[in-house]
């Protein structure tokens, strides 16, 4: 009996010409892009940035204060909706009459506060960078 070249038992194929190799590859293609897709999809969502927040970062064990109330330590992320409001949240932020308005030590630490320390101008909308401020209740 004689078989094609491509069909004769006696004759080993190479891996990339079995059909079993190519399902399990197959398979796992699928497996690895529907974790991928997965992923992404729940990891977009925690991301500030792209999910919608702002994410504010200090020195180790440093208490993190919005208002009177102690948000964290270190690193502290909010949504867009917990700064600003919506029908679940209270807004954190507070609307300034304009925005060229200067950013006051009274408007950041409240009534009696004092500017210890100016570290520059040039940064963000309001030219502020980085603003130390101390208070009787600080």
């Amino acid at each position: 009996m004689s078989y094609y070249a491509g069909d004769d038992p006696d004759v080993a194929q190479p891996w990339f010409l079995r059909k079993t190799t190519w399902i399990i590859a197959a398979v796992v293609f699928c497996l690895l892009a529907l974790g991928l897709g997965i992923f992404t999809y729940l990891g977009m969502s925690r991301i500030p940035e792209i999910g919608g927040g702002v994410t504010i970062e200090a020195d180790p064990d440093t208490k993190i204060y919005m208002g009177d109330n102690q948000v964290g330590t270190t690193k502290v992320t909010f949504t867009w909706e917990e700064l600003f409001g919506d029908k679940w949240h209270n807004a954190m932020a507070v609307e300034m009459t304009t925005p060229t308005t200067a950013v006051t030590p009274e408007m950041v630490s409240g009534e009696g506060a004092v500017q210890l320390e100016l570290q520059g101008l040039g940064g963000g909308s309001l030219g502020l960078r980085g603003l130390t401020v101390g208070g009787s209740g600080y």
